[in-house]
């Protein structure tokens, strides 16, 4: 097992907790990001070499607007980018977590 979860890139927010670990060939990931301000589409962190998908894939996650939980996905790219995929502007907090095989 590996453990690449300091090595997780951040593009906006507070990373609180994260977990990127690698067994095998099967990739667990889990992050929290407070102090958010994330519109769709837009990349918000960056997968370390050695933890990132041969094609895009999608893991389910959740965001907090203060108000509302809203559920949705995020996008993992082979070139490391993670596209939140839920629309909404004002958010407080993100949670993500999924796992996936690297080839």
């Amino acid at each position: 097992m590996s453990d690449g979860g300091s090595k997780l890139g951040v593009a906006n927010g507070v990373l609180t907790y994260s977990q990127l670990r690698k067994y095998g060939k099967i990739v667990n990931i889990s992050f929290r990001l407070t102090d958010c301000s994330i519109p769709y589409g837009v990349v918000i962190g960056t997968l370390p070499e050695g933890y990132r998908p041969s094609t895009m894939i999608s893991i389910l996650g959740a965001v907090f607007d203060g108000s509302t939980s809203h559920t949705g996905t995020i996008s993992l790219f082979p070139n490391g980018n993670i596209f939140q995929e839920i629309t909404r502007t004002t958010i407080r907090v993100c949670i993500f977590s999924g796992s996936f095989i690297i080839d």
